[in-house]
């Protein structure tokens, strides 16, 4: 059973596979999120759930708990331990209880949502894991053309928290900390807003309803900027504002906490956005990192690491590259900081700084969050050591490490080279 064709016109859908053993669910679900330009297809049991996906692999499963024979656990458990659909999300709904979410994560699930199902919350996660899923194809599809390296480990994410209720933010600030996160918060949507116009964070928390104001107005007024289209919002809010929809527009990543929640569920959800947060600024170009065919990163001015990368396939191409000498110097800001806000001064500061060491005919690129790369044109080795020498008269703090470029060697290892020489320099010398 299906309720739409393969495709709307040339455009293929994306494919929903609905597994309840209850028709009266599955006709609800399916009058409920037809209108969300899906193909919806049905099981009813756990074994015809996992022979419609050997024969019409989905793009997402809706999959029941309690059902006879295979429960949901067990068919969870299976997609998951398969190489071919251990990449396709799973979202349990069930009316059992936190036990149930617990091994339902042991399983491998993706997601979970409680029955009866909020109709606005199941679309917000489908739309989030479909698009999670949908970016990540994007991003193994450019990394065959561009095949990346890690400069350095991902930073912590920063969160900003507003919300009036001293005991509920408290709760949210608490539990997003001990996950390791930079978190500020702000008491309404005035500091709220006063935060966001010294930098975007990676995920904001917004309380629905604010002492000044509602958070679903304020979202809408977010979503009308280019630069925080796509910024990532968690709304807490209650029982009754969802099963009323007194909620968000559905624009933008977006998802909802009912509160009083578990603590388990609130990292769950940050963690969804996150990850869909950082799949989205690596196409974006007005966020750190911009896209890889910017040539200049908008926050600091520097060079992009599109261009470190085209003007060494440049000089490596050149005729007399043989005989030219190059070098590259990595700089790396990693000190320890207590915010985001003072994390981005601390990049501002040391691009200012490497900017003031810069000769002429040089370039400074940035290429992560903390990290940057000179390019030294007519250094050799013994002129390297002295740029560096150099750096640290200027007053870099950071870590550095450098290469000269061997001819003939692609930019791809020369750039692989270098981060690795900076990795193991941040890590000192007792790094193995």
């Amino acid at each position: 059973m299906e309720s739409m064709g393969a495709s709307r016109g040339n455009v293929p859908l994306r494919t929903i596979l609905v597994v309840d053993d209850d028709a009266v669910v599955r006709r609800y679900l399916e009058a409920q999120l037809a209108g969300m330009g899906c193909r919806l297809v049905f099981a009813a049991d756990g074994a015809e759930a996992l022979a419609r996906v050997a024969e019409d692999r989905p793009d997402l499963v809706l999959l029941d708990i309690l059902m006879p024979g295979l429960d949901g656990f067990e068919v969870c458990r299976r997609l998951k331990d398969a190489p071919a659909t251990r990449d396709i999300p799973v979202i349990h709904l069930t009316a059992l209880g936190q036990e149930a979410k617990d091994r339902s994560f042991e399983a491998g699930a993706d997601d979970f949502l409680n029955k009866p199902v909020n109709i606005v919350e199941l679309r917000s996660r489908l739309r989030s894991h479909l698009l999670i899923q949908s970016l990540q194809e994007e991003l193994r599809a450019a990394q065959g053309l561009h095949p990346g390296w890690r400069w350095e480990p991902q930073p912590r994410a920063r969160l900003l928290v507003a919300g009036s209720a001293v005991d509920l933010r408290e709760w949210v600030v608490d539990e997003l900390r001990a996950q390791g996160h930079d978190v500020l918060w702000a008491p309404d949507l005035r500091g709220c807003l006063e935060l966001l116009a010294q930098g975007l964070p990676d995920l904001l928390v917004l309380d629905h309803q604010l002492d000044d104001g509602a958070a679903g107005a304020f979202l809408g007024h977010l979503r009308t900027f280019v630069k925080s289209r796509d910024l990532p919002v968690l709304l807490l809010c209650t029982r009754e504002a969802m099963d009323r929809k007194q909620v968000a527009p559905e624009a933008g990543p977006v998802d909802y906490l009912v509160v009083p929640a578990p603590g388990a569920e609130l990292r769950i959800r940050a963690e969804v956005l996150l990850r869909e947060g950082r799949l989205l600024q690596g196409r974006s170009a007005d966020r750190i990192g911009a896209g890889r065919d910017l040539l200049a990163d908008p926050a600091t001015g520097a060079y992009s690491e599109a261009f470190l990368e085209a003007h060494l396939g440049l000089a490596q191409a050149r005729p007399g590259a043989a005989g030219a000498t190059l070098a590259l110097l990595g700089a790396g800001s990693y000190q320890r900081v207590t915010g985001w806000l003072e994390a981005k001064a601390l990049v501002l500061r040391a691009a200012r700084t490497l900017n003031g060491v810069l000769h002429a005919g040089e370039a400074l690129c940035r290429v992560a969050d903390r990290t940057f790369v000179l390019l030294l044109p007519g250094t050799d080795a013994p002129g390297l050591e002295a740029r560096i020498q150099e750096a640290r008269r200027a007053g870099f703090d950071g870590v550095l490490a450098g290469l000269t470029v061997a001819p003939g060697v692609s930019p791809g290892m020369t750039l692989r080279t270098l981060a690795q020489r900076l990795r193991e320099a941040a890590a000192g010398p007792e790094a193995p």
